[in-house]
């Protein structure tokens, strides 16, 4: 057997210094820091496509009213009421709100905007579909009207 003698750096080191130690929360620190940004924009992405599904949704609600009744408002003038679902929940609570638009209602014609809310969704854009299915984004707080 060939025996090794140990250095007496390698008996007295038993453990980690604090610059590496350092070193290593440091590359944690950076590598949690990357993940939780692509997280937040995944996030962001997952929320926007699921408000334009919503939005084909309400579109479809409204040409379905506007095949029983030959037009997009109601008896009095105004958009219908209760077609759809006016917020649209994502993982971290309600993402968008939906509105339509112009304010004064048109009989040939509609847009439904989805506003972005809350902390996580609030910095992303409008979203607006109108009555022949087109939807922009980001759109404009009037849809164009």
């Amino acid at each position: 057997m060939i025996s090794r003698k140990a250095s007496t750096y390698q008996k007295n080191h038993l453990g980690f210094t604090l610059i590496e130690l350092m070193i290593t929360v440091a590359i944690l620190g950076v590598l949690a820091t990357i993940a939780s940004a692509s997280y937040q924009n995944y996030i962001i992405k997952e929320n926007r496509e699921f408000a334009r599904q919503i939005l084909h949704a309400a579109a479809t609600k409204m040409e379905q009213y506007y095949a029983q009744n030959g037009r997009y408002i109601d008896n009095n003038g105004a958009w219908p009421s209760g077609l759809f679902a006016t917020t649209v929940t994502g993982t971290s609570g309600t993402v968008y709100t939906l509105s339509l638009k112009p304010d004064t209602p048109s009989a040939q014609a509609f847009s439904i905007l989805a506003t972005p809310q809350d902390n996580i969704q609030g910095s992303d854009g409008n979203m607006c579909i109108n009555n022949q299915g087109v939807i922009s984004y980001p759109a404009a707080a009037n849809c164009g009207y």
